[in-house]
């Protein structure tokens, strides 16, 4: 039962996974001869399987393009995943001279850094209820979060309830409807053109950087495939 347990906990991470594309027979060895920091060891290695798992069907959701701006390359690192899925993904111009097309990679943290702290593409992590404006990416790229943290879609949520008293006075944007879910168009002075939606149990949010064309980052929303999404993120 100890064994069924601990396999139990590592895969009610919020996203779905085949049983036999994961290894987890060395957990139950360990825990039988009672080497529990080795089989906590083994949980973290099935964490890192998972998450490429993951990662890959999150990037099946994506656009490979929005207008003239290009998908970035993730390449996933051996990184522990938390248990709330998020994927962060950038688009750059593919005509820019001054971008360079590197790797980039997928890690994970057990917190989201503040909005003003500069983080790598194709990050995998769990971010904080305020982390709405994503820097640390140049001018002519188009930021793409995507995460089970519900506390992020906030902002969206108080533009459709229509009740201004708990605006107190912010402009939260232009609350619309895309594919029937409930999204979000903001353009701000800081972060740039902003789309946010929320699709099942996941939100999803695109800021143009130097963008200020609401309709750019609201294509991409469009063109996300919401059935993928749900598909790892549930209803």
């Amino acid at each position: 039962m100890k064994n069924l347990a601990l396999v139990s906990l590592l895969l009610t991470s919020g996203f779905l996974v085949t049983a036999q594309t994961v290894d987890t027979k060395k957990i139950n060895e360990n825990v039988s001869q009672k080497n529990y920091i080795g089989a906590l060891n083994e949980v973290n290695n099935v964490k890192k399987q998972i998450q490429k798992l993951a990662t890959a069907d999150l990037l099946l959701a994506l656009p490979k393009t929005i207008g003239e701006y290009v998908l970035q390359p993730v390449a996933p690192t051996g990184s522990d995943v938390t248990a709330s899925l998020s994927l962060q993904v950038s688009y750059v111009r593919h005509q820019d001279p001054n971008k360079t097309m590197t790797s980039t990679s997928a890690t994970a943290a057990t917190a989201m850094p503040s909005p003003m702290t500069p983080m790598t593409p194709g990050t995998v992590l769990m971010p904080g209820p305020n982390a709405i404006g994503l820097t640390g990416e140049s001018a002519n790229s188009i930021v793409v979060l995507i995460s089970g943290n519900m506390n992020l879609a906030n902002m969206l949520m108080m533009a459709h309830s229509g009740d201004e008293m708990s605006t107190m006075g912010q402009d939260l944007g232009e609350p619309i409807r895309i594919k029937g879910y409930r999204a979000l168009l903001k353009m701000d002075p800081y972060s740039g053109a902003t789309s946010q939606m929320v699709v099942g149990a996941s939100f999803v949010q695109a800021i143009g950087k130097g963008e200020k064309d609401t309709n750019l980052v609201k294509s991409f929303l469009e063109q996300v495939d919401c059935d993928k999404l749900k598909a790892v993120f549930g209803e």
